[in-house]
This record gives structure tokens, C-alpha cells and sequence, in this order.
């Protein structure tokens, strides 16, 4: 009578570890970006999404049409305990880079295993097209969160 292999003990440790990676990976780049969340709006756009958050109006282009609802409510509940509507929206940003980090890592992991999944968090992460927009009041990373 054959009997099953035992796992080696990194593959026990790695086992237990995989479902915390996520949330590890998502508190971690968030803690990365907010010495980056900005305060004050830096392009046309960004103003738009700090004026809709004082008075929400398309029809003035603030912020321009769709609208972003849920960029907007999410930035206004962070508003009641952040000063800047702009660093509430900023910060929205930096909660969508690490709510999509945390998003990949768990989607990864039993496809690629944990160490690729961490590589490819951190390529995600240090790319210039999402560690910028990361950190600005715009609405790119929520939408990337939630596609």
C-alpha cells in the first residue's frame, strides 16, 4: 500500500501564507503611494473631480460627463475626515491601486504561484502609467480596480 508524499515544509508555509499575500501586498503599496497623495489639484481634469466634490453639477463640467458616481461618493465619505477634497480624491486613487494590486495577487497566486504573483504586483505597481495616476485625484485607477 502506497502512501501519499508528505509536502516538504516550504510548500506548508507557503500554503499558509498565499491567502494573506493579498492583503499583505495591498496594505503594503498603499503605504507606498501616500507619501505621494497630493493635496492640490494638478491638471484641468483633477480640478473638475475637486469641484464636483464641493458641488456636484455636469451640466458645469464638474467633473465632466459620465460623472464618475462612484469616484465621487467614494472621494465625498473620505472628504468627512480629510481636510482637502483633493487629497481625499488622491488618496481614493491610492486605495484603487492597492484594492487592484490585492485583486491580481489573489487571482494570481494558484495560477502562478506566490513569487511570480509578488513580481508581477511589483511591475504592476512600478509601472509609470499606474504609479503615477495612483496618486492624483483622477478616477483611471478605480476603473482599472474594478475592470
Amino acid at each position: 500500500m502506497a502512501t501519499a508524499p508528505t509536502p516538504a515544509p516550504t510548500d506548508r508555509l507557503s500554503a499558509r501564507l498565499a491567502p494573506l499575500l493579498p492583503w499583505a501586498l495591498g496594505v503594503l503599496v498603499f503605504a507606498s503611494r501616500l507619501p505621494f497623495c497630493v493635496s492640490v489639484a494638478q491638471d484641468p481634469d483633477g480640478a473638475r473631480f475637486v469641484r464636483a466634490l464641493l458641488r456636484y453639477d455636469l451640466a458645469q463640467g464638474h467633473p465632466h460627463p459620465p460623472g464618475y458616481p462612484l469616484f465621487i461618493a467614494l472621494g465625498a465619505a473620505l472628504h468627512l475626515v480629510v481636510p482637502s477634497p483633493a487629497l481625499s480624491l488622491s488618496i481614493v486613487s491610492a486605495l484603487s491601486l492597492s484594492a487592484l494590486s490585492a485583486l491580481f495577487t489573489r487571482w494570481c497566486i494558484p495560477r502562478v504561484g506566490p513569487l511570480a504573483t509578488a513580481l508581477g504586483v511589483a511591475l504592476l505597481v512600478l509601472s509609470p502609467l499606474s504609479s503615477t495616476l495612483s496618486a492624483r485625484p483622477l478616477s483611471d485607477m478605480l476603473g482599472a480596480a474594478l475592470a
